[in-house]
């Protein structure tokens, strides 16, 4: 196997997942503030200003981009290109629309897999799908608890989980 695109592929990626983080937190920032959970988050606190956490996620982003497009085959870039839009463009606004985010949200969870696959041959086999498959249905009972657990917090927030759409104890 390929194992040249290795370093770029982790780095690559590495800043892309966390420019999706940063811009995800300046994106949510008023939903972090009223939530238990998430209100000690640097932005929320005043410890980064909103112009430090863009800068960065931006910054970040255009730089695992560039990492990948140097290191890695097209495939791998238009993959976490398409992961960061989907996670920042789709999952985060639907986050406040409807409880079904969690199912969009695992899909770019799971596409480092398909990314690394590639990376290392320039297409996408059915074992790489496989194992993308594996880790999005991994990822839905996994933040489902989380939902579970943080209900109350998430409903202050006015993000919708599945749980919240569940009254009962669980």
């Amino acid at each position: 196997d390929n194992f040249a695109p290795l370093p770029w592929l982790v780095a690559g990626t590495l800043l892309v997942s966390a420019a999706g983080c940063s811009l995800n937190h300046w994106l949510e920032r008023d939903a972090d503030a009223r939530m238990e959970r998430t209100r000690g988050r640097p932005l929320v606190t005043g410890a980064l200003s909103g112009r430090q956490v863009v800068g960065f996620g931006v910054a970040a982003l255009l730089a695992g981009l560039a990492l990948l497009a140097i290191g890695c085959r097209p495939l791998a870039v238009a993959l976490q290109a398409g992961a960061a839009l989907l996670y920042l463009g789709v999952y985060t606004p639907l986050k406040r629309l409807t409880s079904t985010n969690t199912w969009v949200g695992a899909i770019p969870g799971a596409i480092p897999v398909l990314a690394g696959a590639a990376a290392a041959h320039g297409t996408l086999s059915r074992l790489s799908l496989c194992v993308f498959a594996l880790i999005f249905l991994w990822q839905l009972p996994h933040f489902f608890a989380i939902a579970s657990m943080y209900r109350e917090q998430y409903a202050r927030g006015g993000l919708r989980m599945l749980s919240g759409d569940d009254p009962g104890d669980v």
